[in-house]
């Protein structure tokens, strides 16, 4: 008996059904993401990301199948500046909040 496969899935189709499965995630006050740091990971941000700016392309950059729209790093309730010292700013086991720019809920 033949039984055929599963039909193939484009990049493009992966994207829309990550995209899909998030949208209720997304639309919880517009946060995207809360991110945890740990030692390690500052011990790393302090050689490749150094400002918030360049932190913020970076997560820009992981969240991209998620939202397309512009993002905010929010930190106990203050957005983070581009031009701060992520080493300056935050400490092992902080959180940040990803906020979508300009939705209610965010800074």
């Amino acid at each position: 008996m033949f039984m055929p496969g599963p039909p193939e899935i484009t990049a493009e189709q992966q994207v829309a059904m990550r995209r899909e499965a998030a949208k209720g995630f997304v639309s919880f006050f517009g946060i995207v993401a809360a991110i945890r740091f740990v030692p390690w990971a500052l011990e790393h941000l302090e050689k490749t990301q150094t400002t918030v700016k360049e932190l913020r392309n970076e997560i820009k950059r992981r969240i991209h199948p998620i939202t397309t729209q512009p993002i905010v790093l929010v930190l106990d309730g203050f957005e983070l500046m581009d031009d701060d010292l992520v080493v300056d700013i935050l400490t092992p086991g902080d959180f940040i909040c990803v906020h979508k720019a300009g939705v209610d809920g965010a800074p």
